[in-house]
């Protein structure tokens, strides 16, 4: 019979358990000997933090089959049953996923020993609930939902809770703030999100950056590839001799075999490398990118999305290895909103959703591309790109929830803080942004194009971006990435433009499942309109100095242009006021 101190202890409970055999049809125990390097690697952190009063609070990257959800799955177990009125709850991002993770559980109840086995009130394929009839008993439960079931927890306190899949649920952000209030943020509770991911930009790829940095509650624990010691090729098989690198690695190879080593001090063998091989020749016929994806080296590799990107991923890896982080991070801070007049000021944040990389220099031009959200938070976020038309670089970027006149807002006070930048504002669902920053700003694009009902050129002010222009926007940026005529600093930027992909079927790229193409929208409107607005007018780079010396001279004159409501629409006596048109 265990000892109460051995269904105590994690390690003595877990030789307790049967789980099924990752390859074979058998029952096996789940002892600590038995455990593959992943699991060995989390029952460590596990410990790490246990011994210092932390959070075990866990944000999980992995591959496929490393044996995360059994572990997790025994640790939840556990607590569930050790503690009394105890809520346990497993989210999947669909029913079968859900419902094969529950079956862990129920395995491991099934075949634990009978004098420690707690008694059953009710039994389902939803819910497992320790109790007595007389309800003398634990009064604890295991759950088991989906993401799709975005109100699950919201009448209940759960103590330990497993998403599994996060990066494929379909509103990360709104099940994340209806389930981590009901936990209880105690030594005590358990809460882990672990996810193969699907792209970058992706809900769960904030969340990692989020982590990563140390801006998260949650504790990032990424797992290579190579920890699984299995992944080998047998080096008597035909197919090692086929696929060996007998010493002659490649340059990524020799990159994998140091950062192992400096990583987790692991020797990466040549059967492994060998495997790695043979994978992608025969099981991602040649994709490497899928292989990364699905098993994946480092995080950068999670996140790259396999697929037909609608721009030169070759280029955007280059880009992606050459960005650079904000040189300062800011909130945009609107102190008072008169009727035709905005004031507003930059305030440098730690955690500030606007980013710089250049501050602003005298005579240059600048334009700042707006996609507005549709208002529904959670679902897109406003987006704001700064570029620097003189130099062709991208200086500063928003990306926020914030409704369309919010959007307005903060549009004004940064385009008046770049020389009084031209903005360029989609009025597709954001017309209504485009109206309000009219109220208090001078200087928009207008949109040139040939009406169809009179077969004239005609102009509109803000960017339509119906398909065929759209069309336009991803061909200009295709070939400006290929030039590599725009220089993007933004890893936020160059990930979402890394799972803009092409669909089977569809004329148009966009964002993968469960990523957003915001940032990407505001970028391709600035650029786009930055050479529209070149070719239409006949200027150059050369030039564009000139406009900026145009504002300065109209300063000079007396113009006061930090006073952008004095040339607005509904300025003055009613007419425009424009400067650029005197």
């Amino acid at each position: 019979m265990p000892s109460w101190a051995d269904i105590f202890d994690f390690e003595s409970f877990a030789s307790l358990l049967k789980i099924r055999h990752k390859t074979q049809r058998k029952l096996i125990d789940f002892r600590p000997e038995n455990w593959y390097p992943p699991q060995r690697m989390l029952h460590q952190a596990w410990k790490d933090v246990a011994a210092s009063k932390g959070l075990l609070w866990f944000l999980i990257l992995k591959g496929r089959q490393k044996g995360v959800s059994t572990f997790v799955e025994a640790r939840l177990f556990h607590s569930t049953i050790t503690h009394q009125n105890t809520n346990s709850l497993i989210l999947a991002d669909k029913q079968s996923r859900a419902e094969y993770i529950y079956q862990m559980c129920r395995t491991m109840y099934d075949f634990l020993p009978t004098d420690i086995k707690p008694e059953t009130k009710y039994s389902s394929k939803k819910e497992l609930v320790f109790d007595t009839k007389d309800g003398k008993g634990l009064k604890s439960a295991i759950y088991v939902s989906t993401a799709l079931d975005q109100f699950i927890g919201q009448a209940m306190t759960i103590h330990c809770l497993h998403c599994s899949e996060v990066s494929s649920f379909p509103y990360l952000h709104d099940v994340l703030t209806t389930l981590i209030p009901a936990v209880p943020q105690t030594p005590e509770s358990i809460v882990v999100l672990e996810s193969t991911a699907k792209g970058a930009s992706s809900e769960f790829h904030q969340e990692w950056l989020q982590a990563k940095a140390g801006q998260s509650i949650f504790r990032p624990i990424f797992i290579p590839w190579y920890l699984m010691t299995e992944y080998c090729l047998d080096e008597d098989s035909p197919l090692f001799e086929q696929f060996a690198p007998y010493g002659r690695y490649t340059k990524y190879e020799r990159m994998l075999i140091k950062m192992a080593k400096k990583e987790f001090d692991i020797d990466i063998l040549d059967s492994q490398l060998a495997w790695r091989r043979f994978m992608i020749e025969k099981s991602y016929r040649g994709d490497e990118d899928s292989f990364n994806q699905e098993m994946p080296a480092t995080p950068d590799e999670s996140f790259v999305v396999a697929g037909n990107t609608a721009f030169s991923r070759k280029r955007l890896k280059e880009a992606y290895e050459h960005r650079e982080p904000p040189k300062r991070k800011a909130e945009i801070v609107i102190s008072a909103r008169l009727e035709y007049e905005l004031k507003g000021h930059i305030e440098t944040k730690e955690n500030g959703r606007l980013w710089f990389w250049k501050e602003p220099i005298a005579n240059h031009i600048y334009r700042i591309g707006i996609d507005p959200a549709t208002g529904q938070e959670g679902r897109d976020y406003t987006a704001m790109v700064v570029i620097d038309e003189v130099e062709k670089e991208q200086v500063a970027e928003f990306q926020g929830w914030i409704d369309v006149f919010q959007a307005a807002h903060y549009g004004v006070i940064l385009a008046q803080f770049y020389n009084n930048a031209k903005l360029v504002i989609e009025i597709n669902f954001g017309l209504g942004c485009q109206v309000e920053a009219r109220r208090y700003y001078w200087n928009f694009y207008r949109h040139k194009y040939l009406d169809r009902i009179t077969d004239k050129p005609t102009e509109k002010v803000g960017f339509l971006s119906t398909p065929s222009f759209k069309k336009e926007l991803i061909q200009y940026a295709d070939h400006a990435i290929n030039e590599g005529i725009h220089r993007i600093y933004s890893e936020r930027l160059l990930s979402e433009l890394l799972t803009f992909i092409q669909r089977p079927g569809m004329e148009l790229a966009s964002a993968a499942a469960g990523t957003h193409d915001d940032i990407v929208m505001a970028w391709l409107i600035a650029i786009y309109t930055s050479y529209q607005d070149k070719d239409y007018l006949g200027y150059s780079s050369e030039t564009s100095i000139s406009e900026a010396e145009m504002l300065t001279a109209l300063s000079a004159y007396g113009v006061d242009i930090s006073e952008p409501h004095r040339y607005t629409e509904f300025g003055g006596s009613g007419e425009r006021d424009d400067p650029w048109m005197k």
